[in-house]
C-alpha cells in the first residue's frame, strides 16, 4: 500500500434531525406532578360543558351537572422511548469523543421523535366534522381560515398564538405559494427562514413529521394547551457490557406521556 498522510478533522458531521422541539410548545404543566413518582400514567380530570339557563332548573334536571359524577378522567399513559447505541472498546481507545458526539445527536433525535408523536396523537380520532377538504384540490387561505374556524365553533380559544399548524413537507410549495404567505415573506425576510412563521395568530411550521390523515396529505391544526406532553425522565443512560463483542451497549431512555385532552383540540385540512 502506498504511503498516505491523512488528516482527520476535529469537527464532526452530525446526524440529520429537524431539531424543532415543538413539544415544548405543548401543555407541559404536568411534569412537576410526576417527578419522583412511580406512576405509569397520569389522570387529568375533565370538566363537562356547563349549561346556562334563563329560567328555574329542576333539582333532577339533566342539565344540572354533578361535580363528581360528571367529571370524567382523561388517562395519559407513559411510553418508553429508547435510543440504542454501541461503543466498542476500539472506539474508546481511538477517540473518546466519538461517543460524545452520539450523545449530542441523541438529544435532537429524541426531540424529533417526541415531535412526531405529538402530531400522531393530534391526528388520532379527529371527528369528521373537524376535517376540511381543500376546495378545488389546491390549498387556499380560505380553506385554512375555514379549518381554523372549527376551533371557534367548538369554543376553543384562538388567542395569543395558541394554535400550531403543521404543514407537511409534501405541501410546502403550495403553502408558500399562498398570496398571504408570499406577502408576509416579502415584508419580513426572516419569515419561514427556519420553517416557522406566525400569521393571523397561528404558528405555522413546515415539518416532515406531520403524518397523513386518512391516507391524505394534510395540514394539522393543534390547540397547543390541549396536547399534554408529560416528561418523567429524559435520556436516562443505561449501560451493559457485552463480553463477546467487547463493547458497551448503551440505551438512552425517556419516559414520556402524550395525550390529546379533548377531540376538539385538533382539526385537519386535507388535500384530496
Amino acid at each position: 500500500m502506498a504511503y498516505e498522510n491523512k488528516l482527520v478533522t476535529s469537527a464532526f458531521l452530525n446526524g440529520l434531525y429537524a431539531g424543532d422541539y415543538l413539544y415544548n410548545l405543548m401543555n407541559r404543566s404536568f411534569d412537576g406532578l410526576v417527578k419522583g413518582s412511580t406512576a405509569t400514567s397520569v389522570d387529568v380530570p375533565k370538566n363537562p360543558n356547563l349549561a346556562v339557563s334563563t329560567s328555574a332548573v329542576a333539582h333532577d334536571s339533566a342539565s344540572r351537572k354533578k361535580a363528581k359524577d360528571d367529571t370524567t378522567m382523561v388517562n395519559i399513559p407513559f411510553v418508553t422511548y429508547t435510543i440504542p447505541v454501541t461503543e466498542e472498546v476500539e472506539a474508546q481507545f481511538a477517540n473518546p469523543q466519538l461517543i460524545q458526539n452520539f450523545v449530542t445527536d441523541a438529544v435532537d433525535a429524541m426531540a424529533d421523535a417526541i415531535d412526531a408523536a405529538v402530531f400522531v396523537e393530534a391526528v388520532d380520532s379527529i371527528p369528521a366534522d373537524q376535517k376540511v377538504n381543500m376546495a378545488g384540490g389546491i390549498m387556499s387561505w380560505k380553506d385554512i381560515v375555514k379549518t381554523a374556524n372549527k376551533f371557534t365553533v367548538n369554543r376553543v380559544s384562538r388567542k395569543k398564538d395558541k394554535i400550531l399548524v403543521g404543514v407537511p413537507s409534501a405541501l410546502e410549495e403550495e403553502f408558500k405559494d399562498l398570496d398571504i404567505v408570499k406577502q408576509a415573506m416579502a415584508t419580513n425576510k426572516d419569515l419561514l427562514e427556519n420553517g416557522v412563521a406566525v400569521i393571523d395568530k397561528m404558528h405555522f411550521v413546515i415539518s416532515a413529521d406531520v403524518p397523513q390523515v386518512g391516507g391524505k396529505d394534510a395540514l394539522v391544526f393543534v390547540y397547543k394547551p390541549g396536547i399534554a406532553v408529560v416528561i418523567k425522565d429524559m435520556l436516562n443512560r443505561k449501560v451493559s457490557y457485552n463480553v463477546a463483542t467487547r463493547s458497551d451497549n448503551i440505551d438512552y431512555n425517556s419516559y414520556i406521556a402524550i395525550k390529546k385532552l379533548r377531540t376538539e383540540f385538533a382539526n385537519a385540512l386535507l388535500k384530496p
